[in-house]
């Protein structure tokens, strides 16, 4: 005992000089990590508009009414958003339609029998990391169309509508190539190798850096921001 009480006092400076050390590198390497992270995701999330339905409820015959909302929404407005090559004219496109597909799908929900009030709006919405065939986009908020539909508390569906990920092959599990072309148009090199899974599972530094963004990006949700979605279209 002696002897570790004479080492502690020769060596207690050099030993407090570590650990202050040790605790300045995590704490730097924790927001250095951080700052990657939403600096990653926002730089991703200002190209890409999601569209998000949100049910009445989680009544069978209101999850019945979110998908026939959903998929005459789809046909009806992704050939508008086709001809977009930018976010600016995909945002533009939207915002200049809002008053229109709110009074379109506010018409499907009166024709299938409810009176049901419809809320459409372009704003961002907390999303978790989702796979879409070949293409995983992290956690984040991002910004979305919503269709909210009378109290908008049922297990909602989601996808993205500009690049067009909504039209996923999911039997082939993969991108279009025009799609993911518009995708890597729209970011840079880096980023775009983020979001392949199959450079991320040939690269461990990408897988690694994906790793980083997750982390950060997952424990960023509150309780009522998770986002639950139904089976019906898993690659969704």
């Amino acid at each position: 005992m002696y002897k570790l009480i004479n080492w502690y006092k020769r060596e207690r400076k050099v030993l407090f000089a570590s650990l202050l050390c040790g605790l300045v590198f995590t704490i730097g390497a924790g927001l250095y990590t951080r700052h990657y992270s939403y600096q990653t995701v926002d730089a991703i999330a200002s190209q890409i508009v999601r569209f998000h339905v949100l049910p009445n409820s989680n009544s069978d015959m209101d999850q019945a009414l979110k998908t026939t909302v959903k998929e005459e929404v789809l046909d009806k407005y992704s050939e508008m958003l086709s001809s977009a090559s930018s976010i600016e004219e995909a945002r533009g496109l939207l915002t200049a339609n809002l008053g229109n597909i709110e009074e379109f799908a506010q018409n499907i929900v009166f024709r299938e029998g409810f009176n049901h009030p419809v809320n459409v709006n372009l704003s961002e919405s907390s999303f978790p990391t989702k796979e879409y065939g070949d293409i995983t986009l992290p956690a984040g908020r991002y910004e979305a169309l919503r269709i909210e539909i009378g109290s908008s508390t049922g297990a909602n569906w989601w996808c993205v509508m500009f690049p067009p990920l909504c039209f996923v092959d999911i039997t082939r599990s993969e991108v279009a190539p025009a799609t993911r072309e518009s995708l890597r148009s729209l970011l840079s090199e880096s980023e775009f190798a983020l979001l392949d899974n199959n450079v991320r599972e040939n690269d461990p530094l990408v897988k690694v850096r994906f790793r980083i963004v997750e982390w950060w990006q997952d424990g960023g949700f509150e309780d009522d921001e998770i986002i639950l979605v139904m089976g019906e279209h898993p690659a969704f």
